[in-house]
């Protein structure tokens, strides 16, 4: 077997616990605090649309 076909095995649940305790570490910004999620995600895509139409009209 040469070393292009192995792989490494990950423990799923040990990576989900270090990641929750990551997440668990980060702080929200003033600018989103006391918002819910989904308010920040309504939020995250009207930037990102408006930023693709801004990039669409400077193309033309």
């Amino acid at each position: 077997m040469n070393e292009s076909t192995t792989k490494d095995i990950v423990d799923r649940n040990a990576a989900a616990d270090r990641i929750a305790v990551i997440l668990a570490q980060i702080k929200p910004s003033s600018e989103d605090a006391g918002r819910s999620e989904d308010e920040i995600m309504q939020d995250t895509l009207a930037d990102i649309a408006e930023a693709r139409k801004e990039r669409r009209n400077s193309q033309t």
